[in-house]
């Protein structure tokens, strides 16, 4: 016997062909369903039972339901499957929002836009600008005015109707501000726009 006392040993959790066809030989079920690899495997393996006399092989994706009996096994339903990532005290979907927004953050970082209008629809002092992960500390003040450029033009642009719509005004707001960042940094931040209106 070899153990890690020995040698540097890994042992592959994933049997070979002939090792499959081993354990078909021994344990003869009626039934496989194969669940470990690529869809590609999976068919692959599924053919493999088939032809070590298996009577039935189903070949499934994650949250597929299966009823084994009493007649033939078939695929009967289907439930939200999915991998979770533990976040503070809390599993999360790790292919939801919060964890997409926190990778895109990782790369490109957050800009948070505060605007205030007031009761007039005029822009009262000039946008404020908070950015996380996206220029270096000597560089702030130059990239926070072309951005406050960019914010300014895209308010210039709107008409009188349009900046009493919050939801038209933020939007086209946040949108100048990651054409501005993409076109003098090549980034896309994950942009907030505050509008207050007093």
């Amino acid at each position: 016997v070899i153990t890690e006392k020995d040698a540097l040993v890994h042992v592959s959790g994933h049997p070979n062909r002939d090792e499959l066809v081993a354990m078909y030989q021994h344990v003869r079920p009626r039934i496989a369903i194969p669940v470990h690899g690529e869809h590609r495997h999976l068919k692959a393996h599924a053919a493999l039972a088939l032809d070590c006399q298996v009577k039935q092989a189903i070949v499934i994706q994650n949250g597929d339901r299966v009823r084994l009996g009493p007649e033939e096994a078939t695929i009967i339903d289907s439930v939200h499957a999915g991998r979770l990532a533990w976040d503070g005290n809390r599993a999360v979907p790790l292919e939801g929002e919060m964890i997409r927004v926190r990778t895109r953050s990782l790369y490109h970082g957050s800009a948070v836009v505060t605007l205030v209008l007031d009761k007039d629809d005029e822009v009262v002092g000039d946008p404020q600008i908070t950015t996380i992960g996206v220029v270096e500390e000597n560089e702030t003040a130059a990239v926070h005015e072309q951005v406050r450029d960019a914010v300014w033009q895209a308010i210039d642009g709107l008409g009188a109707r349009t900046l009493q719509d919050d939801g038209a005004v933020t939007e086209t707001v946040r949108i100048a501000i990651r054409r501005a960042f993409r076109a003098g940094l090549d980034k896309r931040p994950v942009t907030t726009v505050h509008l207050v209106r007093i």
